[in-house]
C-alpha cells in the first residue's frame, strides 16, 4: 500500500470530476450529504449520515471523507483499527489509512449560495444543475475563487457479504444474541459460523468497549473470501 500513489489517484480523481461537472466545485467546498447515490461510468459517490465515500471500479482502494459539520469517524476507526492490532484482531476490519489533506482553490458560486436555491441536497442532472445556476444568477449571486480542504482516508475495496449472510446457518440466533454483531440475527450467526462462537464473544466484547453497535448487513463485506467490518465508528 502506498499512501502517496492512492491519494494521487483520487485527487486526481476529484479534479476530473470537477472539470466536467460544475456541482463538484460546489459540493467539495462543504461537503453535504447527497440523498441518491451518484454513478457515474467511471466513479461511485455514496453518503452515509455523516462521511461521503467515492469508489472506482477499477481501483483496489476507496476513499472517505467527513460531511461538513459532523464528527470524526475516520479518525475513531483508525484508533480502533490500531486498538485492534494490539489483540490480534484486525482481520476483521478494513484498516482506516489516512492520506493527507487535499487543497485546492476553485472558481465557482459559493457553497453558501447554493444551499439557499438547491431544494433537495443530491446530485443534480445537467438539466437541473442549468437551471439552479441560473436561479443563482437571476438572484445576483456572483461566481468567485473559493478554497476546498477535505481530509481523505483510503479503504480496501471489499465486496458485498449478502449472499453469506442470508445462506443457511449452523449457529442458533441465541448464540447470536446479546452482541453488537448480534443486533442483526443473520449477520451474528453469519460470524458464529465463520469465526466459532468464542471468537465471536472475543470481537464482541472488543466492539462493545468501542461502542460500536451500528452492524447492520450494510456494513460488513467480505475480503479475501472472509467477513470482514467495513464501518465501525460506532453511529447508529
Amino acid at each position: 500500500m502506498n499512501r502517496k500513489e492512492i491519494f494521487t489517484h483520487y485527487t486526481n480523481l476529484i479534479e476530473k470530476m470537477m472539470r466536467e461537472n460544475e456541482f463538484w466545485k460546489i459540493y467539495f467546498q462543504d461537503p453535504f450529504c447527497i440523498v441518491n447515490d451518484t454513478e457515474i461510468p467511471w466513479y461511485k459517490v455514496r453518503c452515509g449520515a455523516y462521511r461521503g465515500c467515492l469508489i472506482d471500479d477499477d481501483y483496489p482502494y476507496v476513499v472517505k471523507w467527513q460531511l461538513t459539520g459532523e464528527g470524526d469517524e475516520c479518525e475513531k476507526e483508525e484508533y480502533i483499527y490500531n486498538r485492534a492490532c494490539e489483540v490480534g484482531l484486525e482481520k476483521y476490519f478494513t484498516e482506516a489509512i489516512f492520506l493527507g489533506t487535499y487543497e485546492t482553490s476553485v472558481f465557482t458560486f459559493s457553497s453558501m449560495d447554493y444551499s439557499e436555491t438547491a431544494v433537495n441536497e443530491k446530485f443534480p442532472n445537467d438539466v437541473e444543475l442549468a437551471a439552479i445556476l441560473h436561479t443563482m444568477v437571476s438572484f445576483g449571486y456572483e461566481q468567485g475563487t473559493h478554497l476546498i480542504r477535505i481530509r481523505l482516508w483510503a479503504y480496501p475495496k471489499a465486496e458485498s457479504a449478502k449472499t453469506k449472510i442470508a445462506s443457511n446457518h449452523i449457529a442458533t440466533c441465541d448464540d447470536a444474541r446479546h452482541s453488537p454483531l448480534g443486533l442483526n440475527l443473520e449477520v451474528g450467526r453469519a460470524w458464529i459460523d465463520e469465526i466459532g462462537l468464542n471468537e465471536y464473544h472475543r470481537l464482541s466484547e472488543f466492539l462493545a468497549d468501542y461502542e460500536v453497535d451500528d452492524l447492520h448487513s450494510g456494513n460488513i463485506a467480505m475480503m479475501n473470501g472472509h467477513l470482514v467490518i467495513i464501518d465501525y465508528a460506532g453511529v447508529c
